[in-house]
């Protein structure tokens, strides 16, 4: 009898411990993804230009929000080797879709997504931000032409020419200069260098990353030339 009430304890006790306890939960792994910023910097023609709003096949992921005449945001996407994103364009009520295209996005890495030009036929530019870190007290900036006026434009930090030739649709390599807490480029066109489009002051902290893209047309109403500066990190504040 003792021997039957030891193996029945010794049973209850195995279910206490294995049989009736929950198995382990398991956690989804978080999908993996990228970083895209989305320059929108076409001529301000509604319904087109309120919003931009980025799609994942029908899954919204972020909108780009108006500043002046150019709109832009930022926000994570899904990354692998072919993601669907859908640019549309809208004031609210209306949508259209402005561009859409299967990207090769790598988990971390970060990107930027421009429009250019005019409304009825953009530009479409698409880059691979380098976030490698700059020297110490040096900066890291690039340059993007998405004016269809014409005209070729060097690029002056200061009095400095640190690019030149930039044309409509193009990108710069990327320069690393100065870090300083008044910083500020300008645009000059090559032909006529009394047609310049400064930036303004802002800070260009060290370590800092950015893009500044010159926008706009003089032949356009109410979207003559500007530029616009992108902050990468942190460390470049407007």
């Amino acid at each position: 009898m003792k021997k039957l009430r030891s193996l029945f304890a010794v049973i209850v006790l195995d279910l206490l411990f294995t049989g009736c306890l929950p198995s382990p939960r398991l956690v989804p792994a978080a999908s993996p993804t990228a970083q895209l910023s989305v320059v929108y910097a076409c001529a301000p023609v509604l319904p087109y230009s309120s919003t931009v709003i980025v799609y994942d096949t029908s899954r919204f992921l972020f909108s780009a929000q108006n500043d002046a005449s150019v709109l832009n945001g930022t926000g994570g996407v899904p990354a692998g080797s072919n993601v669907n994103l859908t640019f549309k364009t809208g004031n609210g009520s209306v949508n259209n879709i402005l561009y859409t295209n299967v990207f090769n996005l790598v988990a971390n890495n970060n990107y930027s997504m421009f429009f250019g030009g005019p409304v009825t036929n953009p530009c479409q530019l698409f880059i691979q931000n380098d976030m490698t870190a700059p020297a110490p007290g040096m900066a890291r900036v690039r340059f993007v032409n998405l004016s269809s006026d014409t005209g070729i434009f060097n690029v002056l930090y200061g009095s400095v020419k640190v690019d030149s030739g930039l044309t409509y649709q193009s990108v710069s390599p990327v320069f690393e200069v100065p870090a300083d807490s008044m910083a500020s480029f300008t645009f000059v066109n090559a032909a006529i260098p009394a047609v310049t489009i400064p930036t303004g002051t802002f800070l260009l902290g060290s370590g800092g990353i950015c893009i500044i893209v010159l926008a706009g047309n003089n032949g356009v109403q109410n979207f003559s030339l500007c530029s616009r500066i992108i902050s990468l990190n942190s460390k470049v504040i407007l």
